[in-house]
């Protein structure tokens, strides 16, 4: 579905909250912050130039400034690492074939062992455990 992520931050920031955009352009997944802040600045329609130019870019960065912890986690987790690099990370390590069991688990913790991940590997899972586990047992006898 085709989603107009500048034009629901035009409207979070007219009423009177900010936006924060993935900085990624050529990814697939976008993943923006909608911070409504409960104040409502823009309310009327006499304040009409905040509509052209940078009116709206200006009232964000000024809105932005009052929470710099939450702008840079969201910059340090989305940009440094988005869901999108995660899904071309998880997409090469399937073209790979029979990726490795650390391999595997590896992608488990960078997704903080989700479910639909793990899922995906099941069997690749339990077929690389039952064969360490039977190489184990059989060092042992």
């Amino acid at each position: 579905m085709m989603v107009n992520y500048h034009a629901i931050g035009c409207y979070v920031t007219s009423r009177g909250g900010f936006s924060l955009y993935n900085t990624q352009d050529d990814s697939s997944l976008q993943v923006s912050c909608f911070v409504l802040l409960g104040e409502n600045d823009v309310s009327d329609d006499s304040n009409v130039n905040l509509f052209l130019g940078n009116g709206f870019s200006s009232m964000d960065r000024e809105r932005k400034c009052q929470f710099p912890v939450l702008c840079q986690a969201y910059h340090e987790s989305i940009n440094s690492f988005s869901p999108n690099d995660f899904f071309v990370m998880q997409g090469c390590l399937q073209e790979e074939g029979k990726p490795s069991l650390k391999s595997v688990v590896s992608l488990l913790k960078l997704s903080d062992w989700d479910s639909d991940v793990f899922f995906k590997y099941r069997n690749l899972i339990i077929s690389q455990v039952r064969q360490r586990l039977n190489v184990e047992w059989h060092r042992q006898f």
